[in-house]
């Protein structure tokens, strides 16, 4: 087991007149080598559930485990060093500083973990090789397309070789054929052994999942595995269990 959620909260305004419960008792895991979509409706919890699981926000109450370390526990300063080591984190607005060249802003990681330039090599050219960026790394990132900068984005996730890739809506800022490419990277990376956990509102995109889990006010709702089944016949039950969700239909 590579990631294990267990009974996970989270409430906003504790302490005060109106707390907001945002997350209640979430509980879920992961395995090595797998590739796990969250969809739910906008304020469902999917969004703050994945920063909780990057560290960039802490739960109310529950643990977080990786590789049975248990990571909710880990002080601040632990809790940069692990994620800058252990977690890729893949923005929807790709998150690129565009002072820096398409290689130093995919290097950045290596950097603040305090890698020595001689060991840039070797791992610059695994993530460049794998995303077909090598043409791109004198660039800067308002000289690439959008398309171009989520696989730099990607690039840069998978740096540090991390455990677990955290992507939040990877495809919501770009057009429809530049999300099939990128998807199509997503699914390269994960069939060579990444583990990936995806927010996403697009049942396209969580259709290269292998498991699709549906959030509905702060708790899991439903799941579903794709199995044997082709692309098109996995979209149609993402949406179908969307609809349900959402408060409509029924499971087939």
């Amino acid at each position: 087991m590579l990631l294990k959620v267990d009974h996970l909260e989270k409430i906003y305004n504790k302490n005060k007149e109106n707390p907001v419960l945002a997350l209640k008792d979430i509980s879920f895991s992961v395995i090595q080598g797998e590739f796990v979509a969250i969809m739910g409706e906008s304020g469902s919890g999917k969004t703050t559930l994945l920063n909780i699981l990057a560290m960039l926000d802490e739960a109310s109450r529950g643990n977080i485990y990786l590789e049975e370390k248990n990571i909710s526990q880990l002080k601040d300063q632990e809790k940069a060093a692990f994620r800058r080591r252990e977690l890729g984190y893949v923005f929807q607005q790709f998150n690129l500083l565009d002072q820096l060249t398409v290689q130093d802003n995919i290097l950045l990681p290596l950097v603040l973990m305090g890698v020595k330039a001689r060991d840039f090599d070797q791992p610059l050219e695994r993530v460049v090789g794998k995303l077909g960026i090598g043409d791109l790394l004198k660039k800067y990132p308002y000289q690439i397309s959008g398309g171009q900068g989520q696989r730099v984005a990607i690039a840069r996730a998978l740096i540090t070789n991390p455990k677990l890739i955290l992507a939040d809506e990877p495809t919501g800022a770009l057009d429809s054929k530049t999300s099939e490419d990128l998807l199509h990277y997503f699914s390269i990376i994960n069939n060579q052994g990444q583990t990936i956990l995806m927010v996403t509102h697009s049942a396209k995109a969580a259709s290269v999942a292998s498991r699709v889990l549906f959030i509905k006010d702060g708790k899991i709702f439903h799941q579903i595995y794709k199995g044997d089944e082709t692309r098109s016949a996995f979209i149609n039950r993402i949406n179908n269990a969307m609809a349900v969700t959402l408060g409509g239909g029924s499971f087939d």
